[in-house]
């Protein structure tokens, strides 16, 4: 039980193939993929309930991360996440907040891996569900859930460390365990996903993409983009010629635009750009020169 008798959110991380399923793993490897589950859980459940990215699990405030006694016969770890927001009263194991966090957390990870997620299904009809039962919890939105991705890069790759290092494991999996039963996170962690954070190439050409700006940090110049081409949003950061005013003011408008008529399709640009790739050829981000209200008749080669 949590603080004022409350159930605990849990997590499940759980590794399988191999040794794994044996109970035994590599000491070393599996040890710096906790420290990664813990600093990727940690730093999104601080966003959820505080409305802030931090870079250091440590600095988590409001809740705490505890670990259950491993079980025999298999190689997983439980974090219980209990916190003030259970003592005040504001939440339970069977609230909204459980599913906020564990939609938070899939949202980050499985962002981080190639798999895409509409954060306004995901994560926008249970940030108005908390607000219909007045849960007293910050605004969390894509741009900083984004930011947290940023943060979040390094661990989640340690978290393969098993799989890719001794392969004492062949996959991973994070489940959070919810009153209504096991949801577990879109990406499943193995070869590919590490493939796909861990190795990246930019390839020669420039192209012009067109489409909807979903999120963007005017402290970093990094935001994501809804492109008509590929049909998703793609992660994109300014070069720095690309960082003048004309190009951010056309970045936070089509913002601006697209946030407050989204069904429109108001706020479509242009940009110019290159793009990053992983090694099986999957888009994970542009390098963007230039932004323009209209399409270019010439690409710059």
């Amino acid at each position: 039980m949590g603080p004022g008798g409350s159930m605990p959110v849990k997590a499940e991380f759980r590794f399988t193939g191999a040794e794994a399923d044996n109970g035994l793993i590599e000491f070393y490897d599996v040890a710096q993929a906790l420290i990664g589950f813990e600093r990727s859980l940690a730093i999104t459940v601080h966003a959820v309930i505080n409305g802030e990215v931090i870079t250091q699990a440590p600095s988590l405030r409001g809740a705490r991360l505890l670990v259950e006694p491993p079980e025999t016969g298999s190689w997983k770890i439980v974090a219980a996440i209990v916190g003030t927001v259970w003592a005040a009263g504001q939440a339970s194991h069977d609230s909204v907040v459980g599913h906020l966090m564990f939609s938070a957390y899939d949202y980050v990870v499985s962002s981080s891996l190639g798999v895409h997620v509409d954060f306004d299904k995901s994560l926008g009809q249970l940030i108005e569900e908390a607000k219909s039962k007045n849960v007293s919890l910050p605004k969390l939105t894509e741009s900083r859930l984004d930011s947290v991705v940023e943060k979040c890069e390094v661990a989640i790759r340690d978290m393969h460390r098993p799989i890719v290092k001794s392969e004492s494991a062949y996959q991973a999996q994070v489940n959070f365990l919810l009153p209504d039963g096991v949801k577990p996170i879109r990406a499943v962690l193995d070869h590919e996903t590490f493939g796909y954070i861990s190795h990246t190439e930019e390839m020669p050409e420039t192209l012009e993409v067109s489409g909807f700006v979903t999120s963007y940090n005017v402290n970093t110049y990094k935001g994501r983009i809804f492109t008509i081409e590929d049909e998703r949003p793609i992660p994109f950061e300014l070069t720095e010629e690309g960082q003048n005013f004309s190009n951010i003011n056309l970045v936070t408008s089509s913002l601006r635009s697209n946030a407050l008529a989204r069904s429109k399709g108001d706020g479509k640009i242009y940009m110019l750009a290159r793009k990053l790739v992983s090694p099986s050829g999957v888009i994970k981000k542009y390098i963007v020169f230039s932004v323009a209200e209209a399409s270019a008749i010439k690409l710059i080669v």
